[in-house]
């Protein structure tokens, strides 16, 4: 895990996304916790390369996903991390082959079809 960030938010009931900052303030024993989850997750969905975004909250009972995505976090987050951490995600990322590719079902956000090259299409989903 490279960085984790923390979201500010506006107030209830909209939650408008206000900022972010790197690195998160978090308890002693969070980051641990919080790795071990995303790594978890990322390893059931087949998630073993390249760069991937994933959004937790941090609850009583632990982490909870909200989001896990093959690209870079939003609001350009990643010039954040490089700022902060004088580490390029975007160079370092292209250096590397981006294989394999997946398609994430957005329905359910920890499932993940992998395609060979061959096969990726774009794909449009039909409403259930």
């Amino acid at each position: 895990m490279l960085a984790v960030t923390e979201k500010i938010l506006g107030p209830e009931p909209y939650f408008v996304e206000m900022g972010h900052v790197v690195d998160a303030t978090l308890d002693e024993r969070d980051p641990a916790r919080l790795s071990a989850y995303v790594e978890t997750v990322a390893r059931q969905i087949g998630l073993t390369l390249g760069v991937f975004h994933a959004e937790v909250r941090m609850t009583r009972d632990g982490p909870t996903l909200i989001e896990i995505a093959v690209r870079l976090g939003g609001d350009r987050i990643y010039r954040l991390v490089e700022l902060a951490k004088s580490i390029s995600i975007t160079v370092n990322a292209t250096r590397r082959p981006v294989l394999p590719m997946f398609l994430l079902d957005t329905r359910h956000p920890v499932v993940a079809e992998r395609l060979p090259m061959s096969e990726l299409r774009i794909a449009a989903q039909k409403p259930q």
